[in-house]
């Protein structure tokens, strides 16, 4: 399972949230798609609690600089730690197989999101959502 964070704007005549139509030409270019468990690393690094949601774009992109900022001073300059890679085989069970992370791998996606924001001020986008 995986988790997207998109540019989107307000459809009020329609109420409900959409992708700008010239995002959607590249939508794996103008979108953020991660694993669940990745995703649940990165929302927590934004202070953000739940799985799902939506906000404004100008604000959402205060809360990825204020991150930014945070994780570089928690971390003294370091790299977020890697996650290694585990295997749960238990007999008569699914095998769950998690690939870990690369160290690092919090900043570059804060860094990516920082990219997003900037793609959606160009298409228009009023708010960033993720789910």
């Amino acid at each position: 399972m995986s988790k997207d964070f998109h540019i989107v704007f307000y459809d009020a005549a329609q109420d409900i949230f959409r992708i700008p139509q010239a995002a959607l030409a590249d939508l794996e270019s103008n979108a953020l798609n991660v694993s669940n468990d990745n995703a649940a690393a990165i929302l927590a690094a934004l202070g953000i609690d739940g799985s799902h949601g939506v906000k404004p774009l100008e604000e959402f992109a205060e809360i990825v600089a204020a991150a930014r900022q945070a994780d570089l001073k928690s971390r003294k300059g370091q790299r977020s730690p890697a996650v290694p890679a585990t295997v749960d085989e238990q007999p008569g069970r699914v095998t769950m197989i998690d690939c870990g992370r690369r160290a690092g791998y919090v900043e570059r996606r804060l860094g990516q999101l920082s990219a997003l924001v900037e793609k959606g001020r160009e298409f228009g986008a009023t708010h960033i959502s993720w789910g």
